[in-house]
């Protein structure tokens, strides 16, 4: 099950390489644009795979 009231951008930014998260996909633009804005100020990759029956996003930091 999935935490609705997670804070995602500090969450986001504490993952270790190849550390993965989950959020609800109804915050899928949001978690994109949190991913863009921390990739652009830090230089972290991330990558996100969306689940349509569990209805999550998965983002995992790539480096």
């Amino acid at each position: 099950m999935v935490n609705k009231k997670i804070k995602m951008m500090p969450v986001i930014r504490a993952l270790e390489k190849d550390e993965s998260v989950d959020f609800p996909i109804e915050k899928m633009l949001s978690v994109k644009s949190i991913c863009t804005s921390i990739s652009t100020v830090t230089g972290m990759v991330f990558t996100t795979s969306i689940n349509r029956e569990e209805k999550i996003i998965t983002v995992t930091r790539l480096k």
